[in-house]
């Protein structure tokens, strides 16, 4: 690649990660807040509000079912964030281990429920690709290219398999690949056609997957703010758990 394309290709690459952060990473800052505000509310609880609610009616010799229900909701509370901050600390660790990610891409990638995964993959794939044949590189240069370059694992990844393919005569023929771009990749044969077919894809592909990440987000935001009404309920109820009772009496 001459100088040119160089610095085309690092202003290309600069532009996509701000797009990636933009896109995708900001969206997450929400959930993330109210995510932290239920942790917050949930040791204050069960550290600081409870205790002093349980002292309270110790100090008055009274006894409330009601209190022992409130702790056990408040054990469902813990149980929920234990859950989930397993859940977040394996994705980190899945996310940053890129040999884990690929075994469990080879053993899930014809599952359903990993199909978003294939599509990303598939993306990461493309987005390389098409800036490099856009310069006019022949395929096989520019699968040699990504491979060596600091690319994401799945593009190198996906790079590294299909040049085998091509050197067999294979081609685009890859089961790792989505299903929708390599029946289009297939049937373009000159430089435009295909040109055509990876900007199509780029657009699709962008659709779904942005289709997939706010169904995700609204399902975390479903879920947390669920969970945040219910802590906060627990509270209202353990605040006036004392006056209750001593209405009762």
């Amino acid at each position: 690649l001459s100088d040119m394309k160089i610095l085309k290709f690092a202003h290309w690459k600069t532009s996509l990660n701000k797009k990636i952060n933009t896109s995708y990473v900001y969206e997450g800052i929400y959930p993330t807040i109210l995510f932290l505000a239920y942790g917050f509310l949930l040791i204050v609880y069960s550290f600081i509000f409870l205790p002093s609610v349980s002292g309270m009616l110790k100090d008055m010799s009274l006894e409330s079912s009601s209190l022992k229900l409130m702790t056990f909701q408040l054990r469902f509370h813990w149980i929920f964030l234990i859950i989930v901050l397993s859940f977040i600390l394996l994705f980190i660790y899945v996310f940053r281990n890129n040999d884990l990610r690929v075994i469990l891409f080879i053993k899930f990638h014809h599952k359903t429920i990993y199909k978003p995964i294939k599509l990303i993959w598939t993306h990461n794939f493309v987005l390389y690709y098409r800036t490099f044949y856009e310069e006019g590189l022949d395929t096989k240069t520019i699968l040699d290219l990504i491979r060596k370059i600091p690319a994401p694992v799945s593009a190198s990844w996906l790079s590294y398999h299909l040049d085998e393919n091509f050197s067999e005569g294979n081609r685009w023929e890859l089961d790792y690949l989505d299903d929708f771009f390599a029946l289009r990749i297939q049937r373009s044969h000159d430089y435009n056609s295909i040109l055509k077919s990876l900007d199509d894809f780029i657009l699709i592909s962008e659709q779904e997957i942005n289709r997939y990440f706010n169904a995700y987000i609204r399902l975390m935001k479903g879920g947390i703010s669920l969970c945040l009404i219910a802590m906060i309920t627990l509270y209202y109820q353990t605040l006036y758990l004392p006056l209750t009772i001593l209405q009762t009496l």
